[in-house]
């Protein structure tokens, strides 16, 4: 039922969004974590091509389950982590030679209040309030959590605050509207931060690397198009507004 009614609010998005733009323009999927910085990628590749992208944003795998399930529209994907793309592998909608790694990021806690300031991310365990976590059923940021938490031993200590979101933009607005003391974030959600916000980046040897992978899909009418934009958020220009936002740029393969 949860993702029955995930995938109804996106394709609601979808409708909305086609109803502002050339509804024949290729429709990528995209992760929550990168709605600002491909937003502003899309105004520039726009601008310069005239040529127009749409976006669906969302938890990661619960897109992917959407285009694997329920045949959501998408032609093309740019997803956090590996595990949505071994989804859509599966069920062939993309092909292993047209994926590439185009960011990557880090894992961060973080706060508004600097009463709940924390030195290191054990010192979790001896403070109150609660912490926003993204549901890792929905959200690679859920899964990277979660593998940090246990990792480290506070999973079980902490287990009774944690309040589970659909992906990770749902849990810095949490923490921005006070509902929780604590928020699992990527590191580029609070680059661009316009609010004091205080973060302890955790140990990467806590959870696995945070990639970023696109792919076209391979039924798509837009197939050149998609490639066509991709190129370009590989360009200088694309790199240059992805590390703006706080990511770190991977190496294409």
């Amino acid at each position: 039922m949860k993702l029955k009614l995930i995938f109804i609010s996106s394709l609601f998005f979808i409708i909305f969004a086609c109803s502002n733009k050339d509804t024949d323009s290729p429709l990528i999927f995209a992760a929550a974590s990168m709605y600002d910085v491909l937003t502003e990628i899309q105004k520039n590749y726009e601008d310069e091509y005239n040529r127009s992208i749409r976006f669906n944003f969302g938890g990661s795998n619960a897109l992917a389950i959407q285009i694997k399930s329920y045949n959501a529209p998408a032609d093309g994907v740019i997803f956090a982590g590996d595990e949505s793309m071994r989804i859509l592998l599966d069920h062939a909608v993309i092909m292993q030679k047209d994926i590439s790694v185009v960011a990557n990021n880090l894992l961060a806690l973080a706060w508004v209040d600097n009463q709940n300031s924390l030195q290191v991310f054990g010192d979790l365990v001896s403070t109150k309030g609660k912490i926003a976590i993204a549901d890792k059923d929905l959200s690679p940021a859920g899964l990277y959590a979660h593998q940090a938490l246990e990792t480290s031993g506070v999973f079980d200590k902490v287990i009774d605050r944690l309040v589970y979101l659909s992906d990770v933009r749902a849990t810095l607005n949490t923490l921005y509207s006070g509902n929780t003391d604590y928020a699992f974030v990527y590191l580029s959600d609070l680059k661009n931060s316009n609010k004091k916000i205080g973060y302890i980046l955790i140990n990467q040897d806590y959870y696995d690397p945070i990639n970023y992978n696109m792919a076209p899909v391979s039924s798509s009418n837009h197939f050149k198009d998609i490639n066509m934009f991709f190129d370009y958020i590989y360009s200088k220009s694309g790199h240059e507004v992805f590390e703006n936002y706080g990511f770190i740029i991977g190496a294409k393969k």
